[in-house]
């Protein structure tokens, strides 16, 4: 049994066109994580994505390319600005209190998992199948997702709502809550207040009005 091997790219161009597009793939998921901006995460997310799609377009599967930037690009990424702008870009982020000991265990499982992606990318080969003409298509991969992949495709569709609630749940939270009396003008303290107001300019008002008579 002969040895698998990778396959190669078939053009010069194809290649640079990867690197260029994958080196841009994950400049936009580190502005998405480390961007202490909600909007700045937002733009640095459809960059990922509008990577994402011209790697699937490259890779010649066209139909998952104008799916990613229909679906992701075209509304996900919207409907977070929205839900951003609608609770406000300018919300302040809690205070990390997590110590030194949890930080260590979470850039070790980092090191972990790059060194685990090196090693396969090093070391294991698997045998590339020949592209067909119809792999990527609207009719073989709409097939496949309705017939095998239905119960994959409604949990990621359940999975994206609980999302959305979700952060808009943590978003809520970090908003200062002030008492109601501050909130409404109509209160009864604000009312008292006005009334106090209203008392204290009454004799000055008598007194001018006495004296224009």
């Amino acid at each position: 049994m002969p040895t698998p091997t990778l396959r190669p790219p078939s053009t010069t161009l194809e290649m640079v066109v990867f690197v260029f597009f994958a080196a841009l793939a994950v400049l936009g998921a580190l502005g998405t994580v480390l961007s202490r901006n909600p909007i700045r995460s937002a733009v640095g997310l459809f960059v990922h994505i509008v990577a994402l799609a011209a790697l699937y377009l490259n890779l010649g599967a066209h139909f998952l390319g104008v799916i990613q930037l229909l679906i992701y690009a075209g509304a996900v990424v919207v409907l977070f600005v929205f839900v951003i702008m609608l609770l406000g870009p300018a919300a302040n982020s809690p205070q990390d209190g997590r110590g030194i000991g949890w930080r260590a265990v979470a850039a070790a499982a980092v090191a972990g998992i790059g060194g685990m992606l090196l090693f396969t990318v090093r070391y294991v080969q698997m045998a590339m199948p020949e592209r067909t003409d119809s792999y990527g298509t609207m009719n073989v991969v709409g097939s496949f997702l309705f017939k095998q992949g239905i119960l994959p495709f409604e949990l990621i569709g359940v999975t994206l709502v609980i999302a959305v609630v979700g952060a808009f749940a943590i978003a809520r939270g970090k908003h200062e809550r002030r008492p109601l009396a501050d909130a409404d003008p109509t209160s009864d303290e604000k009312l008292a207040e006005r009334d106090e107001a209203s008392d204290k300019k009454s004799p000055a008002t008598a007194k001018k009005a006495e004296g224009h008579s």
